[in-house]
């Protein structure tokens, strides 16, 4: 069986949550926008980091390029990532580059260090001069 566009974009949405919103294919280049949702701890962010990581190695007859294009949106300039892959030819690539974006690992889910706690003053952990406190002077 072999691999496809679609492969490329489904393996890059499950892997990094990258939602493709425009694709060009050539014999020599695939060009592909799409925009990146970030989650609350940021773990599409690492995630999209490791896989920028694995493709840029390349290696095996082909390159990409990844990048961000900004254009405006009303008054508010916005970007969205370009992913530009280059072989002789690409099609025969996509194989490869589908193995190097599924064997991109997982990052870790962030561990919670700090918790604010309910009710305690925000000067809490100031150092003072109060009765108990640790830099009395004397």
């Amino acid at each position: 069986m072999t691999t496809t566009l679609r492969d490329l974009q489904a393996a890059l949405q499950r892997k990094t949550g990258f939602e493709v919103i425009d694709a060009s294919e050539a014999p020599t280049q695939l060009r592909l926008m799409g925009r990146l949702p970030m989650d609350k701890m940021g773990v599409n962010l690492a995630n999209w980091h490791l896989l920028i990581v694995a493709l840029s190695d390349g290696g095996e007859g082909w390159t990409v390029d990844i990048s961000k294009k900004y254009f405006k949106r009303g008054s508010k300039p916005v970007y969205s990532w370009r992913l530009i892959f280059q072989s002789a030819e690409l099609k025969s690539k996509y194989a490869v580059i589908l193995k190097a974006i599924m064997g991109t690992p997982y990052a870790g889910r962030g561990e919670l260090s700090e918790f604010p706690l309910a009710g305690a003053r925000p000067d809490r952990n100031e150092l003072t001069n109060r009765k108990g406190a640790s830099n009395i002077k004397g």
